[in-house]
């Protein structure tokens, strides 16, 4: 089956989209901030599977009918702030505590589960399937499927150029306080994210 879809035109439209910092982008920073370059691979992963997730249920109008019911995005945008708060509240907790250098349990790098879980719980993507995608897809499955996997090569790249240059700065100043501030600025900007969210 032949794929038409105005690839041009999509990338002109999701490229403004892919590179604007959301969760994804503060959890990749974090964890290259704590382990390196290595550490922006599963946010990556996860955000990519998420992203083909939402092309799928898209492109079968699955998430069409979601979108109708104000209940089911009601839960979605609940859903999605509650766990940003959540993400938020343990970077920023664990930047606290290496200021004032109270021993708690370490933070654990974020891993693919926690990028999957807030790419889905995320609404903006699903309408992002729902409303622009269509435009350039219309509605063949497999050009939602190359919509998709432009959007995630953008998403990946984005990230991690960005990750390379987080995991540089904080190995050149490897210290507890550079640790704390990656993990408070990641944290506020969650916050952020979500109060956006919820409003």
């Amino acid at each position: 089956m032949q794929i038409k879809m105005d690839i041009t035109g999509f990338m002109a439209a999701i490229l403004p989209i892919a590179l604007s910092p959301g969760a994804s982008f503060a959890m990749a920073m974090s964890n290259a901030a704590r382990s390196g370059i290595r550490g922006v691979a599963p946010v990556i992963a996860g955000t990519a599977t998420g992203i083909y997730i939402h092309a799928t249920l898209a492109g079968l109008s699955v998430s069409n009918l979601l979108a109708r019911s104000s209940a089911a995005m009601w839960t979605l945008k609940i859903g999605g702030t509650i766990y940003l708060v959540w993400l938020a509240l343990r970077m920023i907790g664990e930047g606290l505590s290496r200021v004032t250098r109270v021993e708690v349990t370490r933070l654990d790098s974020v891993k693919m589960t926690s990028a999957i879980t807030a790419n889905l719980l995320n609404v903006k993507p699903l309408l992002l399937y729902l409303t622009v995608v269509p435009l350039f897809a219309g509605v063949n499955l497999s050009s939602y499927f190359l919509a998709a996997s432009i959007h995630v090569s953008i998403m990946a790249l984005f990230l991690t150029l960005c990750g390379a240059a987080f995991a540089t700065a904080a190995k050149t100043a490897r210290s507890s306080d550079v640790m704390a501030a990656f993990n408070i600025i990641a944290g506020i900007f969650l916050l952020t994210l979500a109060a956006k969210a919820a409003w």
